[in-house]
């Protein structure tokens, strides 16, 4: 377990409104938390989708042409999806 301390003016809104929505303070701290990493993972997950299409648009590769790729690569071992 972890210990973060929060001002009283913060404290005492996360209470108000954890109690407004009938969870408990740390219930919902956890809640705000998890989706704030979750946000946090998506916007690295773009950023490396972004990094990916940049760096492929600098060979000239196209999204068929890597797709192609790979069945071929699929194909040539044997079909069968690797587990």
């Amino acid at each position: 377990m972890h210990t973060i301390t929060l001002s009283d003016s913060l404290a005492k809104e996360i209470d108000k409104v954890a109690r407004e929505f009938g969870f408990t303070e740390k219930q919902f701290v956890e809640d705000i938390l998890k989706e704030k990493v979750l946000e946090y993972k998506k916007r690295l997950f773009v950023k490396g989708a972004a990094d990916i299409k940049r760096k492929l648009a600098l060979k000239n590769l196209t999204e068929d042409e890597i797709i192609a790729e790979f069945e071929q690569l699929r194909h040539s071992q044997g079909g069968s999806p690797v587990a």
